[in-house]
């Protein structure tokens, strides 16, 4: 394996693996990435950057999907965990259907840079509406009328470059929810939609091109997500928010102007 080629998947699977929990759209940045570093990622590699995220996102809220797995088989004893379950099952039917009618128009703007710019672009201005609700404070937990509207907002994140953590942030503001459940929410149908984007992928996935490349880049994308994780659980305010907003403006319009 050529050492310069190595590098570049590393520092794919850093900008993937990073970027999945930010409200940057992971999937511009891959893009992006891919675009400048001269690397024509296929289908294979794709999956196993959303894979490595999605099991990264498992691991580190492991607790707590333990704890709303046990409550599907005793939602007495584990009432708010199942509460929670089905509130994700309501949040997750509006990105499915747009998933599948959508299918196509989709796949064909992952291969258009300056698109992507443009959804960056819409992701920036969702960050400066986000920033000002952010303290929109009344509601631990979402009802099930706000967990629809929450999966509605997540939709918009089926095309590259509008941040799903943006949008989906954004839904849980506009229901009130505190910051912290409303963060963990988003994360929770971060999963789920990696995961199922993840097993539509696989009818495609093509098992005898796996290279060493899909290996690192799994990787580096699995601990890159865990430390993203981290570093916006830490850092989540309407500063940083607006900070955010700032960055995805800059590099769609860098990025739009150079292509």
């Amino acid at each position: 394996m050529a050492i310069r080629k190595i590098v570049k998947y590393i520092i794919l699977g850093l900008v993937q693996g990073f970027t999945e929990p930010l409200p940057v759209s992971s999937s511009a940045h891959l893009v992006i990435a891919s675009h400048y570093l001269g690397l024509q990622t296929d289908l294979n590699t794709e999956i196993w950057l959303h894979f490595a995220s999605f099991w990264a996102l498992a691991w580190f809220f492991r607790k707590d999907l333990w704890g709303m797995a046990k409550s599907v088989f005793r939602p007495k004893q584990y009432p708010e965990d199942f509460r929670t379950v089905l509130n994700l099952l309501i949040a997750s039917l509006p990105i499915v259907a747009a998933g599948l009618l959508l299918k196509d128009t989709i796949e064909r703007s992952f291969n258009d840079v300056k698109a992507v710019c443009l959804f960056l672009l819409l992701t920036s201005f969702v960050l400066v509406l986000t920033a000002f609700l952010i303290n929109r404070n009344r509601k631990d937990s979402p009802a099930f009328g706000d967990s629809l509207i929450i999966g509605i907002f997540q939709s918009l994140a089926i095309f590259p470059g509008i941040s799903r953590s943006a949008v989906t942030f954004l839904g849980t503001k506009v229901s009130k929810l505190e910051t912290k459940p409303a963060l963990k929410f988003s994360f929770y149908l971060c999963l789920i939609a990696s995961f199922g984007a993840f097993v539509l992928a696989l009818k495609d996935f093509d098992f005898s091109a796996f290279s060493a490349y899909d290996l690192i880049t799994f990787v580096v994308c699995f601990w890159a997500t865990l430390l993203g994780i981290s570093f916006l659980e830490r850092i989540i305010s309407q500063k940083s928010l607006l900070v955010f907003s700032l960055y995805a403006m800059a590099l769609s319009v860098l990025v739009f102007l150079t292509k």
